[in-house]
């Protein structure tokens, strides 16, 4: 059920944000807060991307798979709007981004982002990696490599009790599992 232009979207959003161009670490740290701010708010993901701890922090797998170049984008996916990383740089694909362009996101998802650049934007990379390691209680150290954290890890963390906390879980697996079904079909 992962959003490939959903998430492209959200890296041109912020990319666009920080000026057409901004550090990857920076980015994939933006991404997160937003897909847990989501979760935390409306219950459920922005990209239903899968979260991992890596020694830099928590990031999305498949995002932080497009960016570095290891899954090849669909039509309209991640290389339409973010353009080949240069070094620790990323940068917009597109010479600009207006809303109309960021069909994938609704209104509620562009208050989700504009929270998190308003609270976030203004961090470096270095900052956003001290943040997470600090400050989020489901990132744990991989010890050099990466280590999946669950939904449940993330609402626990957001302060949902564990029985709410498993069952937003199971309904994010449910829809996951429906969306495969379906693609399958």
């Amino acid at each position: 059920m992962f959003n490939e232009r959903k998430a492209a979207q959200i890296a041109a959003y912020f990319i666009n944000r920080a000026g057409g161009r901004t550090e990857l670490l920076k980015l994939t740290k933006l991404m997160y807060l937003a897909e847990r701010r989501a979760m935390d708010q409306h219950g459920f993901p922005l990209t239903f991307d899968y979260p991992v701890s890596m020694p830099h922090g928590p990031v999305l797998s498949y995002t932080l798979d497009y960016a570095n170049g290891g899954l090849e984008s669909s039509s309209g996916g991640w290389d339409y709007w973010v353009s080949a990383r240069e070094g620790r740089q990323v940068a917009l694909a597109q010479d600009r981004v207006t809303r109309d362009m960021l069909d994938e996101l609704s209104d509620q998802d562009l208050e989700v982002l504009d929270a998190v650049w308003k609270e976030f934007g203004c961090m470096t990379a270095s900052q956003l990696r001290k943040y997470t390691h600090d400050k989020l209680k489901e990132w744990k150290d991989p010890g050099g490599s990466s280590r999946p954290i669950s939904m449940k890890d993330i609402f626990l963390a957001l302060g949902r009790s564990a029985e709410e906390a498993d069952a937003l879980a199971k309904e994010i697996e449910k829809r996951r599992r429906i969306a495969a079904a379906l693609k399958a079909a």
